[in-house]
């Protein structure tokens, strides 16, 4: 896949910072999804978390979600 362009507002700053984000693709069944979706946040706020993220971001079906709470 081609490299993607994202930029985010650097809070204390306030200057636009445009970077290159490594973009992961998965596919799962809906079901399977509903059945795991706790051990996917864990997942999420962990990757945040550990990654020192200021937000972790993810699609599903057309649906685009932000992640910036990794407590």
């Amino acid at each position: 896949m081609p490299p993607v362009t994202g930029a985010w507002r650097n809070p204390e700053t306030k200057l636009l910072v445009i970077e290159e984000p490594i973009v992961v693709y998965c596919y799962i069944e809906p079901d399977i999804l509903i059945e795991k979706v706790e051990e996917l946040v864990a997942f999420v706020r962990r990757l945040g978390r550990n990654t020192n993220q200021g937000a972790v971001a993810l699609e599903y079906g057309g649906t685009f979600f932000t992640v910036e709470n990794f407590d």
